[in-house]
């Protein structure tokens, strides 16, 4: 049989059938060569993990063989086993193998691969966002070993397991999803490893997550949660024994807090967490309150809020004012004229504020970008925010109406 038995078309056969009729008839074959038809057999759909499964056990059985022959004390079986799949690891494409199987099937097998191996492995795994908090918690507790492992042999007198993590896990961090994990897991696990968020990274946060709060009390809670997690593993490792912990956290929530609508929450809850936290002042707390106007064009909505000496409230009454947008850069609502005061307004552009709300020269009450403001002549009211990105739409209408929690004019 020998003599004919290289004539079948082994590319041809299914990896069922290779691994029930093939594989038990090895004394026909070489181990290289059933390694070859059973790498053969599977296709680019075929279940990569199943094949892994097979190969290794095939390897095992091959090594313990020549374990039991050489009758050798030292004999290494992971060496033996490492020396039979030499050639077939690179052929096997481990990115189509799922992360759950690679972190409890390959991870375990740290004696066939390399740090940066497995590391590859778990990065390139296949995984859903509800899985990314686990394949995190892998690959830190990975860099860890390997971290622990480096010390045995290098022996550091300052040895810190977070610097040496991060250090290992270096070209990992960019590259992991922290956006699908929850906030709780950020604060409770990422940062307490010693991974931390700059604030343009906490703002990318926010706006994925906003949605997911039932209101702003809890989307600030957790948020300041983050921050406060970070601001105590800043307070472990700071040179600086005066770092303020308030500050700290208000640094970290820079491009959050201009963001979050303090109007929607009580005002019992703003005493009790908002100013007792320190993230506004009482005297904040007591403009929150103020008149607010909302603009609507299109899908795009801005808020303003300013003490309204203007009587601009008693001019929308409760309709509001509507007409259709003329110009991308500004709406003028021609039939709302204040008379402009003679001392300058106290309210300066700020960067980051892209719309105000402001009296044109005429006096005629209009919303502005904040690249079209003139030098003199716009007297500036109140800074108009967005929870995304506003635009006008030419042709679209737009309406400025008084602010009400119930989403109707205020009376």
């Amino acid at each position: 049989m020998t003599e004919f038995i290289f004539d079948f078309h082994f590319c041809n056969m299914s990896f069922e059938f290779v691994l029930e009729y093939i594989v038990p008839k090895k004394f026909l074959f070489t181990s290289q060569k059933l390694y070859d038809i059973l790498l053969y057999s599977i296709t680019k759909s075929g279940d990569v993990e199943k094949l892994f499964d097979a190969i290794y056990e095939f390897a095992e059985n091959e090594a313990t063989e020549k374990q039991l022959s050489a009758a050798d004390d030292d004999f290494n079986l992971e060496n033996a086993i490492k020396d039979e799949l030499r050639g077939v690891l690179p052929r096997i494409c481990f990115s189509r193998m799922s992360f759950e199987y690679v972190n409890d099937k390959i991870v375990g097998k740290k004696f066939l691969f390399s740090a940066s191996e497995l590391y590859k492995y778990l990065l390139n795994s296949k995984r859903t966002r509800e899985e990314e908090e686990e394949f995190f918690k892998a690959v830190c507790e990975l860099a860890e070993e390997y971290a622990l492992k480096k010390q045995e042999t290098i022996l550091s007198e300052n040895f810190d397991l977070k610097a040496a993590v991060k250090e290992e896990l270096n070209e990992i961090i960019p590259k992991v999803k922290f956006s699908s994990m929850k906030l709780d897991f950020l604060a409770d696990f990422v940062v307490k490893k010693g991974f931390t968020f700059n604030a343009a990274e906490l703002y990318k946060f926010f706006v994925d997550f906003k949605g997911e709060f039932e209101n702003e009390e809890k989307l600030l809670e957790a948020f300041y949660k983050l921050a406060e997690a970070q601001a105590r593993e800043k307070e472990k490792t700071a040179m600086d024994e005066n770092l303020n912990l308030v500050d700290t956290i208000k640094a970290d929530l820079a491009d959050i807090l201009p963001k979050v609508q303090f109007y929607k929450m009580d005002k019992t809850y703003l005493q009790n967490f908002v100013v007792k936290n320190g993230i506004l002042s009482d005297d904040d707390v007591n403009h929150i309150f103020d008149y607010r106007v909302v603009i609507r064009n299109g899908g795009s909505t801005l808020t303003g809020t300013f003490v309204d000496t203007f009587g601009i409230k008693a001019r929308l009454g409760t309709d509001g004012y509507r007409l259709p947008a003329r110009a991308t850069y500004k709406q003028r609502f021609t039939r709302l004229k204040f008379t402009v005061p003679s001392t300058p307004s106290t309210l300066q552009k700020m960067k980051g504020i892209e719309w105000y709300l402001l009296l044109e020269k005429d006096g005629t009450l209009t919303i502005k970008s904040a690249n079209n403001i003139a030098k003199s002549g716009d007297y500036l009211i109140a800074e108009l925010r967005s929870q995304n990105h506003f635009e006008l739409v030419v042709g679209f209408p737009t309406t400025i109406e008084s602010y009400s929690k119930s989403g109707e004019s205020d009376t």
